[in-house]
C-alpha cells in the first residue's frame, strides 16, 4: 500500500522538488506538512492510501483548509495536485482528486496602507525586541516593493555595502532584481549585521531558532504587531508590495522603472499591484486639463 506520506517522500525525493529554489521547497514541505495531518474520513490523510483518497474524501479536506483561509486552503491543494501529478507521470497514481475540486474564490484585494498606518506599525514592532525582526521584513518588502517571503529568507550573502544593493532571485519566477539601498536603509542593515551577523546567516532570524522566520510564524507575529498598534484587521503585511507599487506610480514612475523594482517580466503582471489612487487620478485629469487648454484654448 502507497500512504500519502510515502506519495510526498518520492515527490521530496525527486528532481521535481530538488530542482526547485530552496524557499519553494520550504513551502512545498510546510504545505504538505499540513496536508499530510488533516483528519479526514476517519484518519489523518497522511496515513491513507493514495487509491483511497477519492474525490469525496479530497473535497472534505478541502473544505477544512478553506475554514482557515482560501488563500490557505489554496496552497495547500495547489501542494496535494503538484504531487499527484509527479506520480501520474510516473504511472504510481492513474486519478488526481484534487484537479476536480472547484476552488474558492480569492477575491481581489486592493487594501493600500497610508503613511500614518505604516508609521504606526513600525514604530509598534520595534518598541519590541521580540518582534523587531518582523518589523524589518516587513519594512524590507514595504521599502523595496517585494514579496514577504524573499524578504524572510534573505541571508546576508543578498546584500553588498559596496557599493550599497541587494541582489536576489526572486523565489516565485526566478527573476533576478538588483535594488540600490540608501543610507538610512544601509545603517539599519549595519545594525542588524552587528547584532545577528554572526549567529546567523538570515538578515531577519527568528530570535530563538535563528532560522528564517516560516510563513506561519511571520503572520501570526505580524497579526500580533497589528492587533498591539490598534490597526484594523482588514490590514495585511502582504499588501506592502501592492502598497510600495501604487506609491511609485504616485511618484510618476514609468512601467518599465515599476517593473525594474517588482521584478515583473511583463506588464499583465504587475497591473494587479497597481492600485488605482486619487493622486494618479488627478494627474490623469490635469494633464487632460492642460491638453484641452493647448488645443482649444478660450474656445472651451
Amino acid at each position: 500500500m502507497i500512504t500519502v506520506n510515502d506519495l510526498c517522500n518520492t515527490y521530496f525525493k525527486s528532481r521535481f522538488y530538488t530542482s526547485l529554489a530552496p524557499k519553494t521547497q520550504r513551502d512545498y514541505a510546510y504545505f504538505l506538512a499540513k496536508v499530510a495531518v488533516t483528519h479526514v474520513a476517519g484518519g489523518w490523510l497522511g496515513n491513507m492510501s493514495c487509491k483511497k483518497v477519492s474525490a469525496i474524501v479530497a473535497e472534505g479536506a478541502y473544505s477544512q483548509w478553506v475554514e482557515h483561509g482560501p488563500y490557505y486552503a489554496e496552497h495547500l491543494r495547489s501542494a496535494a495536485r503538484r504531487v499527484w501529478s509527479i506520480a501520474e507521470k510516473r504511472d504510481t497514481l492513474r486519478y488526481n482528486p484534487w484537479k476536480g475540486i472547484d476552488p474558492v474564490a480569492l477575491p481581489p484585494r486592493h487594501v493600500k496602507w497610508t503613511h500614518e498606518q505604516l508609521t504606526t506599525f513600525f514604530e509598534t514592532a520595534f518598541a519590541e525586541p521580540k518582534w523587531s525582526n518582523v518589523g524589518l521584513i516587513v519594512l524590507l518588502a514595504y521599502t523595496f516593493g517585494q514579496r514577504l517571503g524573499d524578504m524572510r529568507v534573505l541571508t546576508w550573502e543578498n546584500y553588498c555595502a559596496v557599493p550599497r544593493k541587494l541582489d536576489l532571485y526572486q523565489s516565485k519566477r526566478g527573476v533576478g532584481v538588483s535594488l540600490p539601498v540608501d543610507e538610512s536603509m544601509a545603517n539599519t542593515l549595519n545594525q542588524q549585521f552587528i547584532h545577528w551577523g554572526d549567529r546567523s546567516k538570515y538578515v531577519c532570524p527568528h530570535p530563538v531558532s535563528l532560522n528564517a522566520y516560516t510563513v506561519e510564524q511571520l503572520s501570526k507575529t505580524a497579526n500580533k504587531i497589528r492587533n498591539a498598534a490598534g490597526l484594523p484587521s482588514t490590514l495585511r503585511v502582504m499588501d506592502m508590495r501592492r502598497t510600495a507599487v501604487t506609491e511609485a506610480a504616485d511618484g510618476g514612475a514609468t512601467m518599465a522603472e515599476i517593473m525594474s523594482m517588482t521584478g515583473h517580466q511583463n506588464v499583465s503582471s504587475v497591473k494587479p499591484y497597481m492600485g488605482k489612487s486619487a493622486k494618479q487620478a488627478g494627474a490623469a485629469l490635469s494633464k487632460r486639463d492642460s491638453l484641452i487648454q493647448h488645443t482649444y484654448g478660450d474656445d472651451t
